[in-house]
């Protein structure tokens, strides 16, 4: 297969988003606005087609990460093959080496020290046996979620609600009592009004935060396809809890979140999403994806607490390929024994 295939630059946004369209598994941090959003924040990027007898079977988007630990090429929930799934160990193997090869190339060229790749490749003992034949190694960390929680939009909406927990019906019923109001935002300078709680919650949870200009950027290019939504959850005259959405072809994603504490009784959060769902699905949403969990085997780990809420809506789990890393220098070990001992005191395993 690899002598029938070719790998090239894909520069037109609709040609890279066509491919999308007839893909089931894929992810927004792949889309064409993603990548225009790394340019805006002066990082380097590449939008790759994988070419067999003229048909686009595959794209990859990198982004050139440089970092005091080191300078890798990061490939996040991608690449992406068409039917992958269907295929079998030796034409995934053909497809990605082929890739793989090339991206090598390419990162010796950028003075890459690794490559880092976060698939949404199913986490199973094949995938993982391909990326080990083809030089690659698990990651110390990961670039994205490896592990969500998803909800199938197909149904109506009696059936969601039915198919939630006890306890998250009861707390979108109960907000609405309270008098909690829904509101949405297409405004860039909303963004200042949503930062506010954000700080306070990622303060509170011990998370890191990004900062304003970061995600005004990321709004600003996902609102040229009117691709993204800040919704805000409003009690007694104060926002109490708000959510940055992503709506990319037929998924939606909860991407950033915030909320305060004094007013979880309120049950805010809950109601918040609920109005989420209903708008994904007039928007002819197929999946609402709520990102990341925590994994199940670990019940300290700090996601714990939002695990819990994603999980109320019912829905369900998809876990990707562990990150994998093809060392290219040296220089990768220091990061790796870096990064290792990083996870382990702030995720404890």
């Amino acid at each position: 297969m690899q002598n029938q295939l070719s790998l090239n630059i894909i520069d037109k946004k609709d040609i890279w988003e066509d491919f999308f369209k007839n893909v089931e598994k894929k992810s927004f941090l792949q889309s064409w606005n993603w990548g225009e959003f790394h340019k805006k924040i002066g990082k380097k990027n590449w939008r790759f087609g994988i070419f067999k007898d003229g048909d686009t079977v595959g794209t990859c988007q990198i982004v050139k990460e440089i970092a005091k630990r080191g300078t890798f090429l990061a490939i996040t929930h991608g690449p992406t093959i068409k039917n992958f799934e269907n295929l079998n160990f030796n034409e995934k193997y053909d497809i990605l080496n082929f890739l793989f090869r090339k991206i090598k190339d390419l990162g010796r060229q950028e003075k890459a020290d690794f490559i880092r790749v976060g698939s949404i490749f199913e986490r199973n003992q094949e995938n993982k046996d391909i990326f080990k034949k083809m030089g690659f190694r698990d990651a110390p960390t990961f670039l994205n979620a490896e592990e969500t929680w998803v909800l199938d939009l197909s149904l109506g909406e009696e059936e969601l609600l039915k198919n939630m927990a006890k306890r998250t019906r009861y707390s979108i019923k109960r907000a609405q009592r309270e008098g909690v109001i829904i509101e949405k935002s297409n405004n860039i300078q909303d963004i200042d009004k949503f930062y506010k709680i954000y700080q306070q919650t990622t303060k509170r949870k011990n998370f890191a935060s990004y900062p304003i200009d970061y995600l005004k950027k990321e709004f600003e290019n996902f609102s040229v396809d009117n691709g993204v939504v800040l919704f805000f959850a409003i009690a007694k005259g104060e926002i109490v809890s708000s959510a940055i959405i992503i709506f990319w072809q037929d998924i939606a994603i909860y991407h950033h979140g915030a909320s305060l504490k004094k007013y979880s009784n309120l049950c805010a959060s809950e109601l918040l999403q609920w109005e989420v769902i209903k708008e994904a699905k007039k928007r002819g949403i197929k999946y609402y994806n709520f990102w990341g969990i925590a994994p199940e085997n670990q019940k300290n780990h700090p996601w714990q607490g939002f695990t819990f809420f994603k999980k109320g809506f019912g829905g369900f789990e998809e876990k990707y390929l562990k990150t994998q890393d093809m060392p290219l220098t040296l220089k990768y070990w220091p990061c790796f024994l870096f990064e290792t001992l990083r996870r382990k005191k702030r995720y404890g395993y």
